[in-house]
């Protein structure tokens, strides 16, 4: 079953729109995962989300028994509004996956479980850019064989990571979650 959110959940704030994304990314199919898979999928779930999914690694799980389902709330943005990314990683591996993160969540970006960067139209990286963050509290974290965890990002439009970054200009940006999944969205 593919759950549709109506027009109004998808532009909704707070707890609408991520209960909206959860429930059009966690709907995805539940077939085992293989080695020869495709490396991305495209999955529409409605007009405003955009899902894909893909193999990841995760710790010391290979790509193949780990999956991604991503989404953002659709691909073009006003300059106000940040990208927010939200996802359910599987294991369907038969063994306990152990990655590492920070803080008690796990997230997508600098100090994350997952890299997740933006691109220019040039294809220069903009978002986190060329940081060495000092990431406090690193952790292991552990992911159950058959087990799923939610994970989250934001793209708050800058251009660099740092505290007094200057705004993303309108334009054309590549954002992409574990180097695996790309969304192109535009800035207007």
């Amino acid at each position: 079953m593919t759950f549709r959110p109506k027009h109004h959940m998808a532009l909704g704030t707070g707890g609408s729109l991520l209960v909206a994304a959860l429930f059009a990314i966690t709907a995805g199919s539940s077939a085992p995962s293989s080695a020869t898979a495709p490396a991305a999928r495209v999955h529409v779930e409605s007009a405003h989300f955009v899902t894909r999914s893909s193999h990841v690694h995760l710790g010391n799980c290979s790509a193949k028994d780990v999956t991604m389902r991503a989404s953002i709330a659709g691909l073009q943005y006003s300059l106000s509004q940040p990208i927010n990314v939200i996802a359910v990683i599987r294991n369907r591996g038969s063994r306990t996956c152990t990655y590492s993160g920070a803080g008690t969540g796990t997230y997508f970006g600098p100090c994350g479980s997952f890299p997740m960067d933006v691109f220019n139209k040039s294809g220069v990286n903009v978002w986190p850019g060329p940081i060495s963050p000092s990431c406090p509290m690193i952790g292991q974290k552990e992911l159950p064989a058959g087990g799923r965890v939610i994970a989250s990002g934001t793209w708050p439009l800058t251009i660099g990571f740092r505290e007094g970054s200057p705004a993303a200009p309108p334009g054309r940006y590549r954002l992409v979650v574990d180097t695996t999944i790309s969304f192109t969205v535009v800035l207007k």
